[in-house]
């Protein structure tokens, strides 16, 4: 009875970790087109969340193999009062943050919690898989920890690059092409929704399979549709309830976006984003936004970037790991302990 209980607290905790991701990383997706003024507010919610859930259901399982990877504790029912503290460290940290405006990411957030839950479990870190870099398969914490700060960085190249092609062949077209960016809106944004679906609900079914094969309910690690089809739902439903302050941010305070801009930095976006779920590298959507946008900027001119978005990742890098990871070591010490030993 106890583990089935346990069960369902993992299933909760996911789900609500699942629907706060999808508000921050709806709104920046939403961000680029809504700043453009290439998309109104309704169809754009509507797009995302066909798109957020499209890309949950369709997008593989290569971020959630690496996300399992970083524990080495026994499949068994003692591991789901880990998963539990983790969970909700993950998600009391990104509210917390919120309210004091810490700079944070839930892909951050729920890697610190792990971590901490793993060291809670038995005061040492040898269930923590650190794994090791492999830019083609990533494992363990290493690996998660590198993707996780070269996808940033990868965006701002990629959009840097990609807007010089783009600005150089509309220096020989007709000038009448912002119509067509416009256009192309939509499909980037469809694209950046797709893959951000893709890679953030992977991290929770990674957790979902490890507490199903944990309580004796699967004995592999293939994600089960109806759980694809849950957490899709979830994560798209996250669209309907956009974050102002995300998208206000994004929209008009990293550059002033025109259709061309926000159309090169969701397209890069999009891309990294893929490119990293093909592989299996957990990435944080808002910040490879941000950073892509940031890319755009830079390569028109320098001087119109608000370059304090960078101090607020770099912030997000040193913070969010450790305190989530510190939080659920203490949400296990006071709530989850006791089940551990009894399980």
């Amino acid at each position: 009875m106890l583990v089935w209980l346990m069960v369902a607290v993992v299933f909760l905790l996911s789900i609500i970790f699942t629907w706060s991701n999808g508000v921050q990383h709806s709104s920046a997706v939403a961000a680029a087109g809504i700043g453009s003024h290439c998309l109104d507010k309704k169809r754009a919610i509507l797009l995302i969340f066909v798109c957020e859930f499209l890309g949950t259901v369709f997008g593989g399982s290569a971020v959630a193999d690496v996300v399992r990877s970083l524990s080495s504790w026994p499949i068994e029912p003692s591991l789901l009062p880990l998963l539990s503290s983790a969970l909700l460290a993950a998600i009391c940290w990104n509210a917390l943050s919120r309210r004091f405006k810490i700079p944070s990411s839930s892909t951050h957030a729920l890697l610190g919690g792990m971590i901490g839950a793993l060291f809670a479990g038995d005061w040492s870190f040898q269930h923590v898989q650190m794994g090791e870099f492999d830019p083609v398969h990533p494992k363990g914490a290493i690996g998660a920890m590198v993707s996780l700060v070269a996808s940033p960085l990868l965006g701002f190249a990629l959009a840097y690059i990609l807007f010089c092609i783009v600005l150089i062949a509309c220096l020989r077209v007709s000038t009448k092409v912002e119509p067509a960016f416009k256009h192309g809106q939509w499909i980037c944004t469809a694209a950046l929704a797709f893959g951000d679906g893709q890679n953030d609900t992977q991290k929770t079914m990674g957790l979902l399979v490890l507490a199903l094969n944990a309580a004796g309910l699967s004995e592999n690690n293939v994600i089960p549709l109806w759980v694809r089809l849950l957490i899709g739902f979830v994560m798209g439903l996250g669209a309907f309830w956009l974050n102002r302050g995300v998208v206000k941010e994004l929209a008009y305070k990293v550059y002033d976006l025109k259709p061309m801009h926000a159309c090169v930095a969701e397209l890069s976006a999009a891309s990294i984003l893929v490119a990293n779920s093909a592989v299996g590298g957990p990435v944080s959507a808002s910040q490879v936004v941000a950073s892509s946008i940031m890319g755009t900027g830079a390569a028109e001119r320098h001087r119109g970037i608000h370059w304090l978005v960078i101090k607020d990742i770099l912030i997000s890098w040193i913070t969010t790991i450790p305190g989530s990871a510190l939080m659920a070591l203490l949400f296990h010490a006071m709530l989850f302990q006791w089940i551990q030993k009894i399980i």
